[in-house]
C-alpha cells in the first residue's frame, strides 16, 4: 500500500526534511519501502527508493506540466482577487448591493410587500383582475 505525500512552497522551495517528516508519519501505510521524490517544473530533482511507489509516482510526475499548471492557477487566484475586491469596494453595483445595509434592507422590504400582495391576489383575483365580459 502506497502512502504519498507532499507539499508546494512557490517562495521558498523545497525543504527535504519537512517531506520526510511527512513521510514519517505516514509510515505504517505499509513497511515494504521508503522513498523520497523532488520535482521541479522540468526535471526531477532528487528520487530516493526501490522501484515502487517512488518510481511509478515520479514517473507520472515527470508528464505533468507543472508549469503551465501553476500559470493557470496564478491566473485563476488574480482573476478571483479581482472578483473579491469588486464585491468589497462600494464604487460597483455588485459592491454596493453586497455592502449596503440600507439597499438590503429596502430590498428585503419590498420582498414582504410583494409576496404579501400575491398572497392577498391569490385569495382575493377580483379585487385586482376585474370581471371580463366577451359580448
Amino acid at each position: 500500500m502506497c502512502g504519498i505525500s507532499g507539499y508546494l512552497d512557490l517562495h521558498k522551495g523545497v525543504d527535504k526534511h519537512i517531506l520526510k517528516e511527512m513521510t514519517d508519519m505516514i509510515s505504517y501505510r505499509g513497511p515494504d519501502d521508503e522513498g523520497f521524490a523532488l520535482i521541479s517544473a522540468s526535471k526531477t530533482l532528487f528520487a530516493k527508493g526501490k522501484d515502487s511507489c517512488v518510481t511509478a509516482v515520479t514517473g507520472q510526475l515527470k508528464q505533468v506540466q507543472l508549469a503551465s499548471t501553476l500559470n493557470k492557477v496564478d491566473t485563476i487566484a488574480a482573476n478571483l482577487a479581482w472578483v473579491t475586491g469588486q464585491m468589497t469596494s462600494n464604487d460597483n453595483s455588485i459592491g454596493l448591493l453586497l455592502n449596503n445595509r440600507k439597499l438590503y434592507d429596502n430590498l428585503d422590504n419590498a420582498t414582504t410587500t410583494i409576496d404579501s400582495i400575491l398572497v392577498d391576489v391569490k385569495k382575493n383575483p377580483r379585487k385586482y383582475i376585474p370581471p371580463i365580459k366577451i359580448f
